[in-house]
């Protein structure tokens, strides 16, 4: 949009692009009027204004010398859509960072599949130690208890 602000849309000599009327963009792209100018522009050539918007066709004054506002709309829009244009790059790019997450969260999946064989063979470990851990118990339990009652008697 910026480019559009200060390409010459007429051939007319002293108005004859956006910012000669008072639009300009901001900072972040957006589009700005300034009033004073526009009125200033209305006031000196009113018909020039008109040009940009609604170019005269006749011998002199064609597409290529005054494209208008709409003539640099569609170039701009051509231009995007095209093969190769910023669209088609961005999809490109949009479509390789996609198959690239797809390939990450894959190796992320397989190594949490990998985890979880490991904690669960550990977890298996663990209970069967666990498992002989209160079996023992019981034993000392009951070998306590029958020296307990033989030394009472």
């Amino acid at each position: 949009m910026q480019a559009l602000v200060g390409k010459v849309l007429t051939s007319h000599g002293s108005i004859n692009k956006l910012s000669d009327i008072g639009i300009g963009s901001t900072r972040d792209g957006l589009l700005s009027l300034d009033m004073a100018k526009l009125e200033k522009a209305l006031a000196t050539d009113a018909g020039a204004v008109e040009a940009i918007f609604n170019p005269r066709r006749d011998a002199t004054h064609t597409e290529a010398t005054d494209p208008g506002i709409a003539f640099a709309l569609d170039a701009i829009r051509d231009k995007a859509i095209a093969t190769d244009g910023v669209i088609d790059r961005v999809s490109k790019s949009l479509a390789a960072k996609t198959e690239a997450l797809v390939e990450q969260l894959e190796k992320i999946e397989e190594r949490e599949d990998a985890y979880a064989a490991r904690l669960e063979k550990q977890f298996g470990g663990l209970d069967a130690k666990l498992a002989a851990l209160k079996a023992t118990q019981t034993y000392l339990e009951q070998q306590i208890e029958m020296w307990t009652n033989q030394n009472k008697n």
